[in-house]
C-alpha cells in the first residue's frame, strides 16, 4: 500500500488475470530506477500495471478507498496501533489489517495469504494446519524462507525457480 503513487503496479503476474496489452504505456519513476510497462490485468477486480522490471507489488491509497467504499467498507488509519496501521474493512466483515515491513515501515499484506475474488484478503485456513507433518526444522527452514521472499516482494514461485 503506498500513500503517495498514483498507480497500481504489480512486478508478480501469478496474482493477475486478464494481462493484455494497451496502446498507452505507463512510464513510472521511482526511487529504485524507472521502467514502462504497456501491459495491464487485474488483481481481483482491481486493474493493475504489469510489468516483470520491479521489485514491489504496490496499490494506491486512493484504490484500495475506492475498493472499500464500492463494496460498503471503509479505509482507517490508527496511529496508534502497532506502530501505525491501516485497516480496510471490506463491508461483508472481512477487516483487513496492513502490516508494517520491519526494513521500510511501508504497510503491507502477503498476497499469498489473503488474495481473493476481489484482490480482497481472504484467510482460508488456519497456517497451524499446514505444519502437520513437518519437523520443527522444516518448518523453520520454510518460515525462513517465506521471510526471504516477502524481502524481494513476494516474487511468485515461478520467477524464484527462472531467476538465478
Amino acid at each position: 500500500l503506498d500513500t503517495c503513487t498514483t498507480n497500481n503496479y504489480m512486478c508478480n503476474q501469478a496474482y493477475l488475470t486478464g494481462v493484455h496489452t494497451v496502446d498507452r504505456s505507463l512510464c513510472l519513476q521511482t526511487n529504485g530506477g524507472s521502467t514502462s510497462t504497456n501491459k495491464r490485468g487485474y488483481l481481483g477486480s482491481i486493474l493493475m500495471w504489469w510489468g516483470d522490471t520491479g521489485i514491489a507489488n504496490v496499490i494506491s491509497l486512493k484504490a484500495l478507498e475506492e475498493k472499500c467504499r464500492a463494496l460498503g467498507g471503509h479505509l482507517k488509519y490508527h496511529s496508534k496501533d502497532e506502530g501505525g496501521v491501516f485497516i480496510a474493512d471490506l463491508g461483508n466483515g472481512t477487516v483487513i489489517p496492513f502490516k508494517r515491513f520491519p526494513e521500510t515501515d511501508f504497510p503491507f499484506i502477503d498476497l499469498d495469504e489473503h488474495c481473493g475474488e476481489d484482490g480482497a484478503v481472504m484467510l482460508l485456513q488456519s497456517v497451524r494446519k499446514n505444519f502437520e507433518g513437518f519437523s520443527k526444522k522444516e518448518v523453520q527452514r520454510a518460515i525462513h524462507a517465506r521471510d526471504a521472499q516477502a524481502m524481494m516482494g513476494y516474487p511468485s514461485k515461478q520467477t524464484l525457480k527462472t531467476k538465478r
